[in-house]
């Protein structure tokens, strides 16, 4: 898999006024299945061979790397927010497709974590540097509750299949609101990796 892949098409992102990444989640799980099925005919093929059963797909923070140019391109959180519907029904339409074709059985789907609270995004969007940005936060908690329904929905017409959600932001913030406790200082706690991430920031512009 590629790293930075985004879960739209190139499509959505120039329809936004957005640059196109190079390859999308579509593409992604395209590849994945030509890898894994290359000794099938087809998928649907090997779907009845059932080889998924005793694996666990893992998607790790879907949808992060559709939002993160979003912003980086100037993008304010409402217009980013109308990018969150197609995001979470590509999600969807994904674990879909892989349960329907290739007879997946197991699924682990994380949220995102919260962005406000992140190096990169305080970079971006500046301000106190002891504490995270509500407005990226709650931005990020749209996502979370759209993707959570979603794979609610899944799990109701797929009863047969497991499907986890790894609840990312409320790990996150259990750690930043017991920061003192883990031996961590309040004022140095927001500041860790600013500069890398500004170099970061310089590379993508």
């Amino acid at each position: 898999m590629t790293p930075g892949v985004t879960v739209l098409s190139p499509f959505s992102f120039v329809k936004n006024g957005i640059p196109p990444p190079q390859q999308s989640h579509h593409s992604q799980i395209t590849t994945f299945s030509n890898l894994f099925y290359k000794d099938c005919f087809s998928l649907h093929d090997c779907g009845r061979k059932k080889p998924l059963q005793k694996a666990i797909v893992f998607m790790d923070q879907p949808g992060f790397n559709d939002y993160k140019p979003a912003f980086l391109h100037g993008k304010s959180i409402s217009e980013v927010s109308k990018l969150v519907p197609d995001v979470v029904e590509t999600i969807k339409n994904s674990v879909e497709r892989l349960i329907k074709e290739a007879g997946a059985k197991k699924f682990l789907i994380s949220g995102i974590l919260p962005m406000g609270c992140l190096p990169s995004f305080q970079t971006m969007f500046p301000k106190s540097s002891y504490t995270c940005d509500k407005g990226l936060n709650l931005f990020t908690r749209f996502h979370n509750d759209h993707l959570w329904q979603a794979l609610e929905k899944l799990h109701l017409k797929f009863p047969e299949v497991e499907i986890i959600y790894a609840d990312y932001y409320k790990a996150f913030m259990a750690i930043l609101r017991n920061h003192k406790f883990l031996g961590f200082k309040t004022k140095t706690l927001m500041k860790a990796c600013r500069a890398l991430a500004a170099i970061q920031l310089t590379l993508i512009h």
